[in-house]
């Protein structure tokens, strides 16, 4: 049985960030999402590590 991770870039008035960020579970690119966007990536049920990528920046 598949999961569904939503993973959403909700914006400021001002951001440090401008772009697409490129999304990460489990350390591999799933997407990409600009800003007020919302993506939808099937996993399998569990734990995961998510992060995103602008250029050189990464959390």
């Amino acid at each position: 049985m598949a999961a569904t991770l939503e993973l959403t870039r909700e914006g400021v008035e001002i951001e440090l960030r401008r772009g697409t960020f490129e999304d990460l579970v489990d350390g591999g690119s799933v997407g990409s999402i600009g800003r007020h966007d919302t993506l939808e990536v099937p996993v399998d049920p569990g734990s995961h590590t998510i992060g995103d990528r602008a250029g050189r920046y990464a959390s």
